[in-house]
Parts: C-alpha cells; structure tokens; sequence
C-alpha cells in the first residue's frame, strides 16, 4: 500500500549554467500540453500557513507579512499574463540541472511540476540578477539569449519577483 519509486544515481556532475537552464527551458516550454491532468501553479499556495507558523517572527513582523502577502495576491490578480497558461517546471534554477560531460542536460526536481505561466520558470533567474545579484549581466543576457525573450521587458516582471522573494 505504498507507492515505490527506483532512481539512477547521477554520474559526477555540475549545476546548469543560466545559458544552459535558458535552452532546457525554452524546450520546456514548448512541449504539448500532456494528456493527463495537472495541478494549476497556485504561487501563493503554502505562504500564509508559513507565515503563521513561524515560531522566530514576532507579532509585527508576522502582519507586516501578512498584509504584504494580501496586496501581492490583489496585485497579481491584475497582472496581465506574461504567456497563456502551458507546462511549466515550478522550480526552475540552475541548481535543478545537472550537466553530465557529452551528455544532455538532465531536469530534476518536479514536485512543482504543473500548468502555468512560464514567467514563474523564469522569475527565479531573473530576480537572481535584478535583486541578489547571484549572477552577473553577462550571465543573464546569456539565459534571455537561450531561452529567446527577456522576462524584465514585462509590465508584471516586478510582482511576480515580489512573489518570488516572499516565497523564498
């Protein structure tokens, strides 16, 4: 009465470059959408339950939060979509690609894998180079060139990198 799984152990490998997570994601993204269902990507699933169980926030902090997580949620609601609704990975950083020499890139992590804009693929890398800095000019213009459109063109850009930082 317990599902089972089997893995392969992953041969020695590193994380995927930006360039590399643009490429795997721009194939991502253009795949059909499956035959079977999947879950719709809710970004606001889980946050208000972290909020209220995080034991190190004091009240002030916790309905500063709060509140902050409401007027994301009204401000999402009118953000225009970046693309229609398709496949996405759910979790898409360079971290959740391994790279085997001479081998194609292997995808991992895909609890998170559901339908929904492709933007929540590439919020992560972008708010990595806007806010935090985690990788350079270069690096990001390599991703955008690899995966074919710049995500910091769109007038939803900053709310969804909201989003993605208080998920964080």
């Amino acid at each position: 009465d317990r599902p089972v799984t089997w893995w392969h152990l992953l041969p020695p490998h590193r994380p995927g470059t930006p360039a590399e997570l643009g490429a795997v994601l721009r194939v991502v993204h253009a795949l059909p959408r499956p035959d079977f269902e999947l879950p719709r990507y809710e970004p606001f699933d889980g946050i208000e339950a972290r909020i209220d169980e995080a034991s190190v926030l004091d009240a002030d902090d916790r309905r500063w939060l709060t509140e902050h997580n409401r007027q994301l949620q009204d401000e999402y609601a009118h953000v225009v979509p970046f693309r229609p609704p398709h496949l996405i990975h759910g979790d898409a950083w360079q971290g959740n690609l391994a790279v085997v020499d001479h081998e194609p890139p292997i995808l991992l992590d895909f609890e998170k894998v559901s339908i929904g804009d492709p933007a929540w693929d590439l919020v992560q890398i972008a708010v990595d180079h806007t806010d935090f800095a985690r990788i350079n000019a270069v690096e990001y213009d390599e991703f955008v060139d690899s995966y074919g459109s710049n995500i910091l063109d769109w007038p939803g850009y900053r709310c969804l990198a909201s989003i993605q930082e208080l998920r964080w």
